[in-house]
């Protein structure tokens, strides 16, 4: 759906346009006014049109607020001056999903990029500085500088995920670099604890496979390298041995270091445990108890914080993103109504909320129900509400449920209106929440 724009042209006053009749005409991918009326809204979102021509009123300015949703040239007449054209009036800017060969682009559309187009631009935005219709993606881009970048997903990327050691910038390093750099410091910096207090008496390291770890071993601080394979450690039994330790850290983000009991002791109370996380440290404490217990305490691991999603040893950069949606105007009343508002996912996005709000509460009736479609599908299991006299679905009683997260990209989403109460709800907006998949 493209966004709509007020005519901003004939909205003060100007006594020499008192009475003036302003027609406004369609735009042709050459940039010239063709015959055609386009089409004027009353609001910026909905179905509520608009006559065409316009009469300015006695102060010579548009006598409402008038919509547009693509380039327009107004043609004004019945003036004591010559009759005469505007320049183009274009809406804001407009999503048009991916990039198509053969498709006429007019200024202000956005659309991403693919790898078959330029893999050293997948996707990424671009805005459309010139209208024409497309070949080549990067001969227009290049050569003809139709297209202007608007969001560069690429360097994001780098900031995020760059490997370790490699510069993004002259002098910078990506968010990922930082994170590993951070775990390793503070892994070493455990081991060197753990030394200057006499916990450890030595290192050794370990490989694929099973070891048998003795008591005899007490105060060993073993290095589990999982890059060939899982590694399984076979602890002892505990017996009279009370405070026997050992320590284990897992070196790899792929494979898992396994721990077997002996007999019938128990490892934090159960049967088994394992190591899975990258630079994970664990400490083994013996306890002569009934049964006999192995406490195993986590003492150094990289967790992901918000916004982090973390695999093995790598940290990817999810940024929530907020998408805000009017369904209306701010003093335009909801309605019931199926696709109130239509509009498409420039990018594929994984949701983990939706919201909606209010301008002006509803005072009484049946509760404020909301659902969103994706492709004309419902994606919400139970449907967002809004409760009589709150302003927002965050304080509902019954809160929405998402059935579907991943968005694709260019799909069609539509937002219905299910049920209303007494009518006095008034400029609804819909917020998506999430971040791009």
């Amino acid at each position: 759906m493209a966004l709509r724009k007020s005519i901003q042209m004939f909205n003060l006053a100007n006594n020499a346009y008192v009475g003036a009749s302003v027609t406004f005409y369609t735009v042709d991918s050459g940039g010239v006014k063709t015959t055609t009326k386009a089409t004027l809204y009353d609001a910026i979102t909905g179905t509520g049109t608009l006559a065409n021509p316009q009469t300015l009123d006695s102060d010579g300015k548009l006598a409402q607020a008038v919509y547009i949703d693509t380039e327009v040239v107004g043609s004004v007449s019945g003036l004591s001056v010559t009759d005469h054209d505007t320049g183009i009036i274009a809406p804001f800017w407009n999503a048009r999903g991916a990039w198509a060969t053969a498709t006429a682009y007019n200024i202000n559309d956005v659309v991403y990029i693919t790898s078959t187009e330029d893999s050293a631009a997948d996707g990424n935005l671009y805005i459309c500085g010139a209208r024409h219709t497309s070949g080549t993606f990067t001969t227009d881009r290049d050569t003809n500088s139709y297209w202007i970048l608007f969001l560069d997903a690429q360097k994001a990327r780098l900031w995020a995920s760059e490997a370790e050691d490699v510069l993004v910038d002259a002098t910078k390093y990506s968010s990922l670099h930082y994170s590993l750099k951070a775990a390793a410091s503070a892994a070493a910096a455990a081991i060197s604890a753990a030394a200057a207090s006499g916990l450890y008496k030595k290192v050794t390291g370990l490989t694929t496979g099973a070891t048998n770890v003795e008591i005899a071993n007490d105060g060993t601080y073993y290095v589990c390298d999982v890059s060939g394979g899982d590694v399984t450690i076979n602890l002892p039994a505990i017996g009279t041995d009370e405070g026997t330790r050992f320590g284990f850290q897992k070196v790899g983000a792929s494979n898992t270091v396994t721990f077997v009991r002996d007999g019938t002791d128990t490892i934090n109370g159960g049967t088994s445990y394992s190591i899975s996380e990258d630079t994970e440290v664990v400490i083994f404490i013996a306890d002569d108890n009934s049964p006999d217990n192995w406490i195993a305490s986590i003492q150094s691991q990289t967790v992901a914080g918000n916004g982090l999603s973390k695999t093995g040893s790598t940290i990817a950069l999810k940024p929530v993103v907020v998408a805000a949606i009017a369904l209306g105007g701010e003093a335009a009343a909801l309605a019931v109504g199926t696709g109130t508002v239509t509009f498409h996912a420039a990018v594929a996005f994984t949701l983990t909320d939706v919201v909606a709000g209010l301008a002006t509460a509803q005072t009484s009736g049946a509760i404020l129900t909301f659902d969103v479609n994706e492709a004309g599908v419902s994606i919400l299991s139970t449907k967002l509400t809004i409760d009589n006299t709150e302003d927002t679905s965050v304080t509902a009683a019954t809160s929405a449920v998402l059935s579907d997260t991943a968005i694709a990209a260019g799909a069609k989403i539509t937002v219905d209106v299910d049920q209303i109460g007494d009518g006095t709800a008034k400029g609804g907006k819909l917020y998506l929440i999430g971040y791009p998949a």
